[in-house]
């Protein structure tokens, strides 16, 4: 083993003898040279001693000890009676054996709890993907309806007060959502950016995001957090503070009336 083990399960896999022997003696050579490795792999037998421990001990069926006891009986020349007087010492109770019915129950255990693990980690997976996957559906289909529906209001957006270089251009659906695109506008100062405004017909104008144009002068906001069936107005884009500010404060550069 060039390198250390690809998987920190090896170790404890090692622990419960689950590898086999060129396996088992790649990861001994390795140790040997590696304290973190042997760390690891004293770490593993030590969870698969404690998982023996913590088995609870059983008595085998009667029909077992019975002709466990009638061999053992019969080697020595006696007969087998129904009632017989239990052994001094019973040997499924003497600690090699009982150890060993420990040491494969405690495989069983680790080996199941190492198999819903990594389910867990594939269901925890599979639910992050599919979460997603259903966002970027949902984000289309609202970009869709924007640009399909009849009755979406499609507004241009001019610079003031006599400069038509700089140009903006809102679709908007008040129940489906903004999108925003701008073109030829020059960079803002330092330490401020544009922020579009909605317009309500009443009540004050709602921020619908901040922007900074390109090196060519573009620019775009799509799908804005906005309140729902808002009616709109106007449009307009001012300059503010970098970060934006929760109402309008700065000069306009760009306006539109819906």
């Amino acid at each position: 083993m060039n390198g250390h083990p690809q998987f920190d399960e090896d170790f404890d896999l090692y622990a419960i003898g689950a590898l086999d022997a060129g396996e088992r003696r790649q990861i001994e050579a390795h140790i040997k040279s590696c304290r973190d490795c042997a760390r690891k792999l004293a770490d593993a037998q030590a969870r698969v001693a404690a998982f023996a421990l913590a088995v609870p001990q059983h008595d085998p069926p009667a029909r077992i000890k019975q002709g466990l006891m009638a061999k053992v009986q019969a080697q020595s020349g006696r007969s087998v009676q129904k009632t017989e007087k239990p052994l001094p010492v019973s040997l499924w109770r003497k600690p090699a054996i009982a150890w060993a019915f420990s040491a494969v129950f405690a495989g069983l255990a680790f080996a199941f709890a190492m198999t819903a693990y990594h389910l867990n980690e594939q269901v925890r997976q599979y639910r992050e993907n599919e979460a997603v996957r259903q966002a970027a559906i949902a984000r289309a289909d609202n970009i869709l309806a924007i640009l399909s529906a009849k009755d979406t209001q499609g507004v241009t957006l001019t610079a003031l007060p006599e400069k038509p270089q700089p140009v903006g251009r809102i679709l908007y659906h008040p129940q489906h959502g903004l999108i925003f695109y701008a073109q030829n506008m020059p960079a803002p100062p330092p330490d401020r950016v544009y922020q579009l405004w909605l317009v309500p017909p009443q009540g004050d104008p709602i921020s619908a995001g901040i922007f900074s144009p390109d090196a060519k002068g573009t620019a775009s906001i799509v799908l804005p957090p906005l309140p729902k069936g808002v009616p709109a107005k106007a449009f307009a884009v001012t300059v503010e503070p970098e970060g934006g500010v929760p109402k309008a404060t700065g000069p306009k550069v760009l306006a539109g009336t819906a």
